[in-house]
């Protein structure tokens, strides 16, 4: 049988032993990922690789799938084409599969950062001798151009070689639609990688883009943290966008970290909420969850559906959750999130934004301070709350738990609030004898009872614990003179 006609099926095969030495000759000739994605649709007797369910399902058809996985290892544009190909994903299939990755899963991760300080001309080619299989590439800056689509292109096709790639960090200023879809197509070649991390900065991107980050995302099987910073995104239709990340993310198997900001966004809303519950549903193994939605339309009802979705998740250990002038925020749902922020009994990384959320108060802040109660894990906690309406009461509840907390790091925005030196003076009490505490962050900015006595409690503070190597302190338009 001609080993370049694509149509088999399984009963062509006199036995395993010959699909096998098929399956090796098909290697050596050095198929395309078309070519062997028709051999393996006709080898299950399925559908091609768009879509529909495989008809055959026998013994037969499973240990062909087996030995198709072995034999397509050392050429990994075959093994993606193979996975594409088998689209229900049956599970010995992938049972055969994940066993035959494993090693390649296992290996050391080895990390090279690339950013503005090359030539482009020098980066891709840099980017094309890397051995390293975690890659961080900042592409800021480098889109100042006419030839930028064709440079990212270049760039495109060196990622798309590193069929070795675990873990990849980008980040782009000045992207574009077809900048998403040079970075789609690479990233369905990388199908390894476990950690995605993509900031983009300063870019006008449509729906379209998103989408097409969407289907490679969807292709991804063995991707376990995502990182997604749209803050300040500008482009149409974007939740539409959203909705189909959303989908992408859902389809993984075993996501255990999930970052998203969507912050400054001014078209994100309860349409893009709704669709991260749909994603928080489905992962219930999430023990990373960062939303910002700042600045956005999102409204009280969407908050209070993400919050329901959050409070089922019961691994969680790194829980931030940005709602920056969330102007219908009511005090119900301020409430409701302190709930659930209690009901987090592993956290070790704490981080809420209610800035200029006018109805956060002294019975939120001690609610909040209830929350964090006995959490002996709890290393980072960060709390902004420029613009509400806390006091020195609510305040000094806050660090009376403080005071009990392992802390490690402590960001306390307060700016503009009644906070006055009763309650700094408090809170330099409590951290005095804080072995643990290497950054401290406190901003006071136009608290109007602040004064020099402030200041004289933070010197001591600083004089007395050595721990604190890193110390931000924001006085301005306060008493202090």
């Amino acid at each position: 049988m001609c080993i370049r006609d694509s149509h088999y099926s399984v009963e062509n095969f006199k036995d395993d032993e010959e699909i096998e030495k098929s399956l090796n000759s098909m290697l050596e000739l050095s198929w395309d990922r078309k070519q062997v994605s028709e051999i393996v649709c006709n080898l299950l007797n399925g559908n091609p690789p768009n879509g529909g369910e495989c008809t055959r399902r026998n013994e037969r058809s499973k240990k062909s799938i087996s030995l198709l996985a072995r034999g397509c290892l050392a050429d990994f544009q075959a093994l993606y084409a193979l996975r594409l190909a088998y689209s229900t994903r049956l599970d010995s299939f992938m049972g055969s599969l994940n066993q035959l990755l494993i090693p390649r899963l296992d290996m050391p991760i080895t990390e090279e950062s690339f950013s503005a300080g090359e030539l482009k001309e020098s980066l891709v080619e840099k980017v094309n001798q890397s051995s390293a299989n975690h890659l961080k590439i900042n592409w800021k800056d480098f889109s100042n151009t006419g030839h930028f689509p064709v440079t990212w292109k270049q760039m495109a096709r060196a990622l798309a070689a590193k069929k070795f790639l675990r873990q990849l960090n980008l980040t782009f200023d000045e992207f574009s639609d077809l900048g998403c879809n040079y970075l789609a197509k690479a990233l369905t070649s990388n199908f390894l990688l476990t950690h995605l991390t993509i900031q983009f900065c300063n870019t006008v991107i449509t729906q379209k883009g998103l989408i097409f980050l969407s289907e490679a995302i969807s292709h991804l099987s063995f991707l376990r943290h995502v990182d997604l910073n749209f803050s300040k995104l500008k482009g149409n239709r974007m939740e539409e966008g959203i909705r189909s990340i959303a989908q992408a993310l859902r389809t993984l198997s075993g996501l255990s970290s999930l970052r998203m900001n969507m912050s400054d966004c001014t078209e994100i809303g309860d349409e893009s909420a709704k669709a991260m519950e749909e994603v928080l549903r489905r992962q219930p193994g999430i023990e990373d969850i960062r939303l910002g939605f700042g600045d956005t339309r999102i409204t009280n009802g969407g908050v209070e559906k993400l919050l329901l979705a959050i409070a089922d998740l019961q691994r969680v250990k790194q829980f931030s959750f940005q709602l920056k002038g969330c102007t219908s925020l009511t005090e119900e749902r301020c409430l409701q999130l302190a709930d659930v922020v209690a009901c987090m009994p592993s956290l070790e990384f704490l981080s809420l934004g209610l800035d200029k959320c006018q109805l956060v108060g002294d019975r939120t802040l001690d609610r909040i301070s209830k929350a964090i109660a006995g959490k002996s894990s709890l290393g980072m906690l960060h709390l902004l709350l420029t613009e509400t309406q806390v006091t020195d009461e609510g305040f000094v509840e806050l660090v009376k738990e403080i005071a009990e907390l392992p802390l490690s790091a402590l960001t306390l925005d307060v700016a503009m609030t009644a906070v006055s030196d009763v309650g700094t003076w408090r809170l330099c009490e409590a951290l005095v004898d804080k072995p643990l505490l290497s950054t401290f962050i406190l901003n006071l900015t136009s608290c109007r009872d602040v004064t020099d006595g402030t200041v004289a409690s933070l010197i001591d503070l600083l004089r007395i614990n050595k721990t604190i190597t890193t110390a931000l302190f924001w006085l301005m338009s306060t008493k202090v003179t």
